[in-house]
């Protein structure tokens, strides 16, 4: 995000950090995470820095995007891609690495399951795995598990610190060789950068990219012959935003190969092809029209529009651990960089509307100008995180 950020700010604080790009090789990991609303200026400027600064790219992703060629989305302009005499694969696809490297099998359900019956699956296995497509579907399937302390939660609704605490208990269950029990319900964000190794995968029908990083965290030190991952369907779900594209791209390409081999790289381009073609727009800001005459950049114009991540939430800080004493800190001598920065460990997002209805039932107390903390220790769950009202969660699917 700072990376292409700085490429189209207009702050010298940012720019200055662009030289260093020069005669460089940039390594961009989890290249499927580019999102595709911006897909035509990132490839732009992949493009220029290549040409003109001599910048080598190189992208890491078992799900590789198109990044070349022409696409026609739904809307009215299509995306151009990098030129394809740029591009280099540095794994020959007579390697058949998806094939030697396989530690999955993909199933799919084809019935809808009701948080009940994904909860009785879970409960049927020892070591278990769920990722579901949004913080309030994985709150229900939680709360609809037996109590128990082999249960976990993961949820962007937990801070920072809380998430570290609990992926580093979950390892260590996992590693210690024991017959203790871990079923984990979670959100997307086990899906990217997080080392987790489960025999059996529960995973909410998405986008395939998505689908094959949630089988990533399953056998994934290959230790069995075979792992499964199961995508179910989700009873009464309506997907929303980007996800609703992927999963009936994705849907489409079940019905045409509904034996196909998910893991190999020709489907996964016909993945991307039948997503791209229901995209509506791959440059969602107009980035590129506001930049392409020259000498009439709107470089302040560009640098305000170019966010990849849409940050239109509110941020808490929640009373967690010792987050109480910070706070205090923060109304005795007011705010620092260093004070800032241990109060962002305790901090959970919530949208407008959650914000709103919680400082109308005067749950929230504002220390200082713009922060604002969530006082009472009852609306901070040690398991599942804030308690800000569970059907009107967001989807999330930053990570």
């Amino acid at each position: 995000m700072q990376l292409f950020e700085s490429m189209f700010s207009n702050r010298p604080s940012k720019c200055r950090k662009l030289h260093s790009l020069a005669n460089s090789v940039v390594i961009l990991d989890e290249a499927q995470s580019l999102p595709r609303s911006f897909m035509q200026p990132v490839a732009d400027a992949i493009s220029t820095y290549t040409r003109v600064f001599g910048t080598s790219f190189l992208l890491c992703t078992a799900t590789q995007p198109l990044i070349s060629g022409c696409h026609k989305g739904c809307g009215p302009v299509e995306y151009r891609g990098i030129d394809a005499g740029d591009i280099r694969c540095i794994t020959d696809r007579s390697m058949d690495l998806h094939e030697r490297l396989r530690r999955v099998d993909m199933r799919f359900d084809m019935c809808e399951l009701t948080s009940d019956e994904i909860a009785r699956r879970i409960e049927g296995h020892r070591r278990v795995l769920c990722i579901v497509n949004t913080r309030g579907i994985a709150s229900e399937i939680y709360g609809r598990l037996r109590e128990s302390d082999d249960n976990f939660h993961l949820s962007r609704m937990m801070c920072p610190l809380h998430i570290r605490q609990c992926l580093s208990e979950i390892r260590r269950l996992l590693d210690d060789g024991g017959d203790r029990c871990v079923r984990v319900v979670a959100t997307q964000l086990v899906e990217a950068g997080v080392d987790l190794d489960f025999p059996v995968v529960y995973r909410q029908m998405a986008g395939l990219d998505s689908l094959l990083q949630a089988a990533g965290r399953c056998n994934r030190e290959g230790l069995l012959e075979n792992g499964v991952t199961h995508v179910f369907r989700m009873q009464g779900y309506m997907p929303r935003g980007t996800i609703k594209e992927s999963i009936y791209a994705m849907e489409e390409l079940l019905r045409m190969h509904p034996d196909a081999d998910w893991f190999d790289p020709d489907v996964i381009k016909e993945y991307y092809a039948l997503l791209y073609r229901r995209t509506p727009t791959f440059d969602s800001q107009e980035i590129c029209r506001l930049s392409e005459t020259p000498g009439e950049v709107r470089y302040e114009e560009i640098a305000r529009r170019f966010r990849l991540i849409d940050d239109e939430g509110m941020t808490l800080v929640v009373n967690y651990a010792d987050a109480g004493s910070l706070i205090s800190r923060l109304k005795r001598v007011g705010p620092s960089r260093a004070l800032m920065r241990e109060l962002g460990q305790f901090t959970v997002s919530v949208t407008r509307r959650q914000f709103e209805e919680m400082r109308r039932a005067g749950m929230l107390d504002e220390p200082l100008s713009g922060i604002y903390y969530v006082e009472d220790p009852m609306l901070y769950d040690c398991k599942s995180g804030l308690k800000a009202g569970n059907e009107y969660l967001e989807q999330t699917f930053v990570i």
